[in-house]
């Protein structure tokens, strides 16, 4: 709380409001209320500025994918900063606050930025000779369709945990063991090792992916939940996808190295636009 009251800006913001509320004390009337326009134009710059990308398209595809609440919530939020900023303005926080100064400065190169790679066209050719020449990079990860049985342990205890497995153990011989109830699943469908790692651990996952594909009930598997059976009733490798399959993602990945590149030259040539004198006391 003390870092808080020590900071300038806020000793700026409320300085500003006490001057205004002493005004208003001493009998000063009130200017006339502004009038905050909101059209579509307004809008779709303001989804453009918080997708970071300035594309129209994008930008009225979002809006009018948007509901009735949304868009009013979209509205309520603008009104809320275009007001802020306009208050802001007329306490010249623009002008002496150096937070301000620098916030002002990261949105303009943000906007330059978005604007610069806008309009560049892809060539198809090129995204499939991409393609082509990283084939390996969009390989499917591998993945399995899998039975689980779970054994509880009685407690956490290691001799809990140690009794379970020998229940798995004993029953691993059996068509179909039964076990308890286990709240992630018991099957799961063509799944990746990663997909897997995020609902059972990335210990377990590993383990069950280093199992051979076969009908046969394997384990018992240890892992912090308990024991484990796996059956892996089908296995699919990582094949290369067509170009089609990944075409998306490729050209995202162009399009913002491309960003990149053509972001930094028109910053630089806006910052090249100015004359800069360096007048430093000795």
């Amino acid at each position: 709380m003390r870092s808080v009251l020590r900071e300038p800006l806020l000793h700026f913001v409320v300085g500003a409001v006490a001057i205004a509320l002493l005004q208003h004390a001493v009998g000063d009337e009130e200017p006339p209320p502004e009038v905050i326009v909101v059209d579509r134009a307004v809008l779709l710059r303001t989804v453009q500025a918080r997708q970071g990308r300035y594309r129209e398209g994008e930008a009225e595809a979002t809006l009018d994918a948007m509901s009735d609440d949304e868009r009013q919530a979209l509205i309520d939020s603008y009104v809320r900063e275009e007001a802020l900023y306009r208050e802001a303005l007329r306490v010249g926080l623009d002008e002496e606050d150096y937070v301000v100064r620098r916030r002002l400065g990261q949105s303009m190169e943000l906007m330059t930025r978005g604007l610069a790679g806008a309009d560049q066209p892809l060539d198809e050719d090129s995204l499939r000779e991409r393609f082509e020449a990283e084939g390996e990079r969009w390989r499917l990860a591998p993945s399995r369709t899998l039975r689980l049985v779970f054994f509880a342990p009685e407690d956490r205890s290691e001799a809990g945990f140690a009794a379970a497995m020998e229940h798995a153990r004993q029953a691993v011989e059996e068509t179909e063991p039964q076990g308890d109830l286990f709240e992630p699943g018991s099957t799961f469908e063509a799944v990746t090792e990663r997909t897997l790692a995020s609902q059972l651990g990335p210990e377990l996952a590993a383990a069950i992916f280093e199992l051979p594909a076969q009908p046969d009930w394997q384990g018992p598997l240890r892992s912090s939940f308990g024991a484990h059976l796996v059956q892996v009733t089908e296995e699919q490798a990582g094949d290369l996808p067509a170009f089609e399959d990944v075409r998306g993602r490729i050209e995202a990945e162009v399009r913002s190295e491309l960003d990149e590149v053509t972001g930094d030259a028109a910053v630089d040539a806006l910052v090249d636009r100015y004359e800069v004198r360096v007048e430093l006391e000795r």
